[in-house]
Order: C-alpha cells, then structure tokens, then sequence
C-alpha cells in the first residue's frame, strides 16, 4: 500500500471526483449542443467558476416553438422541498445548502437529458451512485440519433469540450447569454465531431 503523503487536493478520490466533474460538464454541454438544433435555449454563469474542472453552463430556459420552460424555477421549486425538509430534521445549514445547490443543477441535467431523449435521441446509460440525500444524474455512455450511433464516450468528451469553451467564452462577457434556435457555431461544432 502506497503511504506516501500526496499534495492537498490530489487524493485518489479528489483526482477521481474532479474527472467525474469534467464529464458531466462535457456531457451537458454535448446534450446542449444537441438540443439546440431545435430549441432556444437560455443560460447563465454558474455562481461559482471552477478552477480545476470545466464549469458548467446553467441552463434556465428551454424554447421549443410555442413552448417556453422555465427549467431553472422548475429546478429551484423541487430542490426547495427537499431543502425545507432537511432542514426540519436538524442537517446543518451549510450542508442543506451544498446539496440544495447540486440537487438543482441535477434536476437540470437531468431536464435537459430528458428533453433530448423527447427530440429522438438515445443514450446508453448509467444513473450516477444512488444516494439517499440528492438527485442522480444520468452517465451517458453512447448517444444515437434513430438507429445510428453518433457519439461513444471518448467523442462525447471531446465535443463537449470544445462546446463548453465556446458557452464559457460566451458567459465571461454575459451573466445570461440566449443561445438562438440552430446557432451557426454550435452546428459547427456538432456536425463536425457527432454527426
């Protein structure tokens, strides 16, 4: 067994927690990418920017023709149910607000994937570790289009990569960027590395 002392925040978990993070980050924005071939779409600067792990863009509103979602109240009202609750039972404050926080971005990530999965796509995934105190999230692992597969895991990353610099450049001039319904530069980037 390896006793060696290692820097603070290079534990095996830490290192591990920061690459899931990476991947979720990647995998919202790749669902983003997606969905905006048919949906407005609205979002906003996380409250905090992460040094060590790509941020994720908040998604706060959807728009599909006539139908406006307000995904952000939608996420914040279920997330404030389970806050209240905890909170009744004595969880500390600090602790109820950390899971509130990831109970809402959860909620979104999973709205988002859902809207996808409305729009035709399909995903072989996993549901995050089961926990009794927040949400899981969903792992994808391939996304098709139909019958044909148009992204695995490694082109999942890579893509959403390159599409979460772009939603990060955009959100350091903005608080709140409205990215149009089939926006040129997010087509780029999708057609070229999913489709």
């Amino acid at each position: 067994m390896d006793t060696t002392k290692r820097p603070l925040g290079y534990s095996v978990n830490a290192v591990k927690e920061r690459a899931q993070k990476n991947r979720f980050a990647c995998q919202q924005s790749l669902l983003i990418g997606l969905l905006n071939h048919y949906a407005k779409i609205t979002i906003k600067r996380a409250k905090k920017a992460s040094m060590r792990t790509s941020t994720i863009p908040v998604v706060t509103q959807i728009e599909i023709e006539a139908s406006k979602v307000d995904v952000i109240s939608l996420a914040n009202e279920r997330s404030e149910r389970i806050r209240e609750i905890e909170l009744q039972k004595g969880v500390p404050s600090q602790t109820v607000e950390r899971r509130f926080n990831k109970n809402v971005s959860a909620f979104v990530q999973n709205f988002v994937f859902d809207t996808c999965l409305e729009m035709g796509f399909f995903f072989n995934s996993k549901l995050s570790k089961k926990s009794k105190k927040s949400l899981q999230i969903e792992r994808i692992d391939t996304v098709f289009d139909g019958d044909h597969m148009i992204a695995d895991k490694d082109n999942i990353l890579k893509t959403g990569e390159i599409l979460n610099k772009l939603f990060t450049e955009k959100l350091n001039d903005k608080r709140v960027v409205v990215l149009e319904k089939g926006n040129p530069e997010i087509e780029a980037i999708v057609f070229a590395n999913v489709f």
